[in-house]
């Protein structure tokens, strides 16, 4: 997909995952939009307890509802975005908003947050070890998901055999 027709909203992040989530048919989003590059890191302003945050594998446009990112060399980007989704990083941010129906993170607020963080290496070990779970995790997911479906097949032929008389029901 050429860069500018890559458009990043909202709703194409999975919450607490960094997945980008892609719609069939990507139409032009209302309002505002923001140009990212490869390796920016998005955060979704509107309502931050969703913690919706993406890290950009191309370059784009995103809603002006995304906050963009750009960590500097001593940051990498994937540390950050890990970090960005932990529980208490997203209730200190939730705890700052303002509005009760559609609540926002304000950037005056989020520019001032000091984040701490480890050395380069530190960081890549760190980043490696959670990739490795996530992955671990997605296998056993994939496989419970195949089970599923393979009990609903079962299901559905055991329901169409039953009411077609190819098996006996006591």
């Amino acid at each position: 997909m050429k860069e500018s027709n890559f458009i990043v909203a909202l709703e194409n992040i999975e919450s607490w995952t960094g997945n980008l989530l892609l719609p069939y048919d990507q139409k032009m989003p209302e309002g505002d939009l923001k140009r990212f590059s490869k390796g920016d890191v998005l955060f979704g302003k509107l309502r931050p307890y969703l913690a919706k945050a993406l890290l950009a594998e191309q370059s784009g446009l995103c809603v002006g509802e995304a906050l963009v990112f750009r960590p500097k060399k001593q940051l990498l980007n994937t540390f950050l975005m890990y970090r960005i989704l932990t529980k208490d990083f997203i209730n200190y941010i939730d705890g700052s908003t303002q509005g009760a129906k559609m609540p926002r993170a304000e950037w005056e607020f989020i520019k001032t947050l000091q984040i701490a963080y480890p050395s380069i290496e530190n960081q890549k070990k760190i980043v490696d070890y959670i990739d490795s779970e996530v992955a671990k995790n997605d296998k056993v997911m994939k496989k419970v998901e195949t089970q599923i479906e393979k009990l609903k097949e079962y299901r559905q032929a055991l329901i169409t055999n039953a009411v077609t008389g190819k098996i006996m029901v006591n």
